[in-house]
């Protein structure tokens, strides 16, 4: 009986190694490319935090959205 578990547990740890080496080494991980990330600010108005290329940065003032420019006065 002993011998079984080891097998079934020594058959899990190779599955799992496989499949890790299968996907890079990136089990877990988030599926963002390697090196790139985004860029997360606040928003001046209603301080929200929104990827930067989603906003609207008017000069050193960042909003998420073209309403709270209006309602920021930015």
């Amino acid at each position: 009986m002993g011998k079984l578990i080891f097998a079934i547990f020594l058959g899990v740890l190779v599955y799992l190694l496989l499949r890790s080496r299968r996907q890079g080494g990136r089990a877990g991980r988030s599926s963002t490319p390697t090196g790139v990330s985004k860029v997360v600010t606040e928003c001046a108005y209603c301080h929200v935090h929104v990827p930067q290329d989603e906003g609207v940065l008017i000069g050193s003032k960042f909003y998420c959205c073209e309403e709270h420019r209006r309602l920021g006065g930015g």
